[in-house]
């Protein structure tokens, strides 16, 4: 069994980043994640939230929790 890594959402567009970094171009990891190129700027400027499409190719899902105060 694997275990489950949390991210905020911060931690979430580093990750997106160093990805970015890694293939070499915002274009070429749109591809790779099936989204537009426009739709990844719009992420790394918060304009939009990282989708399923993002979260499938990072390998994560989304969790929310509530918490009682």
């Amino acid at each position: 069994m694997t275990k489950q890594v949390r991210l905020t959402h911060e931690e979430l567009l580093r990750l997106v980043r160093k990805e970015i970094a890694q293939l070499g171009s915002q274009r070429l990891f749109a591809k790779k994640a099936g989204v537009t190129d426009a739709y990844i700027s719009d992420i790394l400027r918060s304009r939009r939230s990282c989708g399923p499409a993002i979260l499938q190719y990072l390998q994560y899902r989304v969790e929310i929790r509530y918490v009682k105060q």
